[in-house]
């Protein structure tokens, strides 16, 4: 299980366009040590060729690599592991399919949900959204009070998500989450630049 505070969600539609594998191996350089591969509407034959790209990129800084909602690709090319939503693959079964070594994740809103996920088998939780989000619009904020309930109520890693800024990261910590994980707060100004600022305010580097 990984243990940096910084997990990085790479999406491809917030990306302006730019290749995901080279915005990657910019934040490994920079300290990046954990991140996600999320392609919600490309075919699994166009995503494999990115998910092999990232992958690589992963093995060669030592990073931990993760696959969102799709299993049989995270195996296709050697990723650490998945992460599942809530409508996404059972943790359980996901769990008896991948066995004991390969990281599991799963995304929670509610204090049952959290401790549905980790009873079913989940290493961590990505839990939020915490603040308003332009990428997670469906769903009111959490806040950092039911972020406190949850982290209090489970004994896995827990990773605030939503509309996290590298100013909110101390309040997030201060209820008790492991980390924070980001898509498009790590892409302005550059990936880089702002792997290095939240790593700092993360307290990692000083």
């Amino acid at each position: 299980m990984f243990t940096s505070p910084l997990y990085w969600i790479a999406d491809a539609s917030l990306a302006g366009g730019r290749p995901l594998d080279v915005l990657a191996r910019e934040a490994l350089a920079a300290g990046l040590r954990v991140f996600q591969y999320r392609e919600k509407v490309l075919s699994s034959r166009d995503r494999y060729p990115v998910a092999e790209a990232l992958a690589v990129a992963a093995r060669e800084a030592g990073a931990t690599f993760l696959i969102n909602d799709d299993i049989d690709m995270a195996l296709a090319v050697g990723a650490h592991g998945v992460h599942l939503g809530q409508e996404d693959f059972p943790v359980a079964t996901a769990r008896k399919i991948l066995g004991s070594k390969i990281i599991i994740g799963c995304s929670a809103h509610t204090l049952d949900q959290a401790r549905a996920a980790e009873a079913d088998g989940a290493d961590y939780l990505g839990v939020g959204p915490i603040y308003p989000s332009a990428t997670k619009m469906a769903r009111p904020p959490l806040g950092c009070g039911s972020l406190r309930e949850i982290c209090a109520a489970v004994r896995i890693p827990v990773y605030a998500i939503g509309g996290i800024t590298v100013e909110r990261c101390g309040a997030v910590l201060e209820a008790g989450a492991r980390g924070v994980a980001v898509a498009s707060a790590l892409l302005t100004p550059a990936i880089g630049q702002q792997t290095k600022s939240f790593l700092t305010a993360l307290g990692v580097g000083r």
